[in-house]
Order: structure tokens, then C-alpha cells, then sequence
């Protein structure tokens, strides 16, 4: 019989803010039994994060379920006991919702692996709504200043909190900004959405709102050192954190070695939002970046193409267009996917199919 090892995941020189007690956390996973410290005011997800372990977690939100696990000993403190990735298991917490009171052990049913790179700590700040613009009727787009900078990279979230809504919500960062002194943010209406009504009723009364910022998140990043073509496809608010990708290899000139290609999906031509901005990066990229504009319900608007020429325009679902847009180069392309799960899940089919990628070249966050 082979038994299942212990490893240790070692933390590298990167902190918590809080001074709180040290627990142990025992992680057993389906490949190996890890431990990592865990201070008393951070997450599970985040302590497994700052300590270099590689878990699964989609929203860190607490909606998805991706992050559950089974507590099998010790006490944890559950800030969202309600929270629907939780499900109906009195065993189950959620890593992203949970917080160690003791030392403890869980069980995740999933495959854990140590990060080989220095990882990106998770972290909590204030800050505050210091602008909101509304884009369309549906979609707004807002600025946090923190109080303390929060660096991240090209393509993650964060989480934000506010005593006014229930439950935390994850939005990516809509612009590279290296110093982390501000974070932009699209957010779409949505019926019964908590967040998005409460902003949208809410309006310019909410600037200068204090909220608490947790992260950065997400695996769906991007470096100038990849070295490979890359391929930006979002689906409606989706385009936020490929937006941040695409504009960080506009800054580094990386679209004069490598090919880039936006497509970014919305209904109708009243839909669509950034046209200036993504046209203005569209022409400093140069030749090998394309940015398309696909419109899934209506034609596409003469208008359009005549104001914005750095733009391309299709009509189709925009998996479609990206299928038609990629044909023939699927060879060293890492693909960035983003937006709802079903517009999600279409690309990745439409990539593992027709391009033949490996998974591991297909990046992606579903909105959950």
C-alpha cells in the first residue's frame, strides 16, 4: 500500500497584514497532505495562496462551490454560512469564506499543488469610490482608491465588501496599473443582483464610500516574458481583465513580436462600451494586434466602422468569430477566456476542438 505524503508548504517573504495568532492548517487533498500557517484574520484560500499553494477556487466569493471542503477537525470562524457554493453539507465550508479559530484540519476532493513562482499574496484593504461613469444603460464603470496600494497583475480580481450588500462580489481590474494606487472596475446590471442594483440606485451618492478590498485573485494572468501569441475572448463585463491584458502588452511593445487578438462579444451595437479606448490601443499595438467587436443579436452598425477603423466588427456569437478569426493559428497561442459561464464554456469547447490547445494554454474566469 503507498501511503500519502506530508509536505510543507514554506511561505516565502511575503505577509499578512495582521499580527493575529499563528493556526497549523492540515489540507488533505487527492495527491498529497499539505500544511501552511494561517493568521486569525485571513481566509483559508488566502493563507493556502500566500503560503504557495495552487487550490481550486473560481469566484473567492463564496458562490461558486469551486474552494469547498470538508471540516474534519478543529473550529473555523464562517463569515457567510448562507453562501450558495456551500450547499446543503453540514461538513462543507467554503476556503474563501472561512477563517481558522484553532488548529485545524480540512479535505478538500480535488488535486492541490505547490505554485513553482514566488506567489502574489492575497491581502485585505480599504478604499473608496472615488469615480462612477455610466458606460450604457446597463453597464458602469467605477474606480476604488485604496488606502493602501494593491499591486496585482494584468487579468485578476479582487473581492469587494460593503456593509450595504450582502455577501462579497468579484470584479477584475479594467487597467494595468503597476503602483496598485487604483483600481477600475465595469459593473453590469443585473436583475436581482445585489451588487449591481444597489450601485446602480445608488449612483454618484456612493463616492467617497469606504469598501474592503480582498485579493488580487485569478490565474488568468499575463507577462510580457510569456513569449507566446495571445488570444483576449470576452463575453459581455467579461472584457475588464482582458482589457488589463491587452493594454500591459501594449505598454511593453509585446504585439511587435507576437501576434494579439481582442474579441470581445456583446448583443447589439448599443451594447458595446470602450470602442474609443480599445480603438486607441488597437492602433499604438501596431499590425499584430486585432481587436473584433462581435454583436451575437443585431447587424453590425456602418457608424461604427467608420468612427472607430482600428476596430474590427462581425456579427455572430463570439466564440464564432474568434473560431473564424483564429483559424490556422492555434500553434503557440495561450487564450485568455472571460465573461458567463455558457459564453465561457463555448470558447473552450471551440478551442480544445477546433484549435486543438492543450488545456494548459487556455486561461480562463467565469462569472459565476
Amino acid at each position: 500500500m503507498r501511503c500519502a505524503s506530508t509536505r510543507v508548504a514554506l511561505a516565502p517573504a511575503i505577509t499578512f497584514r495582521s499580527e493575529l495568532k499563528l493556526m497549523q492548517v492540515t489540507l488533505k487533498s487527492k495527491n498529497h497532505d499539505w500544511t501552511f500557517a494561517a493568521h486569525g484574520g485571513e481566509s483559508l484560500l488566502q493563507a493556502a495562496m500566500r503560503a504557495g499553494l495552487h487550490v481550486p477556487y473560481e469566484c473567492a466569493t463564496g458562490t461558486c462551490g469551486s474552494c469547498r471542503v470538508d471540516l474534519i477537525a478543529g473550529e473555523l470562524q464562517d463569515a457567510w454560512p448562507e453562501a450558495p457554493g456551500r450547499g446543503d453539507d453540514p461538513n462543507a465550508r467554503l476556503m474563501c469564506q472561512c477563517k481558522a479559530v484553532s488548529d485545524c484540519e480540512i479535505s478538500a476532493k480535488g488535486y492541490v499543488y505547490s505554485t513553482d513562482h514566488l506567489p502574489v499574496a492575497a491581502d485585505r484593504v480599504s478604499g473608496r469610490i472615488t469615480d462612477l461613469r455610466q458606460l450604457t444603460p446597463d453597464v458602469i464603470e467605477f474606480t476604488v482608491t485604496p488606502d493602501t496600494p494593491l499591486r496585482y497583475l494584468a487579468g485578476q480580481f479582487v473581492t469587494l465588501e460593503h456593509a450595504d450588500v450582502k455577501g462579497p462580489r468579484g470584479y477584475s481590474m479594467t487597467r494595468h496599473a503597476p503602483d496598485g494606487s487604483s483600481l477600475s472596475f465595469v459593473i453590469k446590471r443585473l436583475p436581482g443582483g445585489g451588487w449591481s442594483e444597489w450601485i446602480f440606485a445608488k449612483g454618484d451618492a456612493l463616492l467617497g464610500s469606504v469598501l474592503q478590498i480582498v485579493g488580487p485573485f485569478g490565474r488568468a494572468t499575463f507577462s510580457p516574458d510569456l513569449g507566446m501569441n495571445i488570444a483576449c475572448i470576452a463575453g459581455g463585463s467579461g472584457v475588464a481583465g482582458m482589457r488589463a491584458i491587452i493594454e500591459r502588452g501594449v505598454e511593453d511593445g509585446y504585439f511587435m513580436q507576437y501576434r494579439g487578438a481582442l474579441f470581445f462579444g456583446v448583443r447589439t451595437p448599443k451594447d458595446a462600451f470602450w470602442l474609443e479606448e480599445l480603438d486607441a490601443l488597437s492602433g499604438k499595438g501596431g499590425n499584430k494586434l486585432s481587436i473584433t467587436i462581435a454583436y451575437s443579436n443585431e447587424g453590425v452598425d456602418p457608424a461604427q466602422q467608420e468612427r472607430f477603423p482600428n476596430l474590427g466588427f462581425a456579427e455572430g456569437f463570439v466564440h464564432e468569430i474568434a473560431a473564424a478569426g483564429l483559424k490556422g493559428r492555434f500553434n503557440n497561442l495561450r487564450a485568455y477566456l472571460a465573461g458567463p459561464p455558457p459564453a465561457v464554456d463555448a470558447a473552450q469547447r471551440m478551442l480544445l476542438v477546433e484549435g486543438k490547445m492543450s488545456p494548459a494554454n487556455i486561461r480562463y474566469d467565469k462569472f459565476s
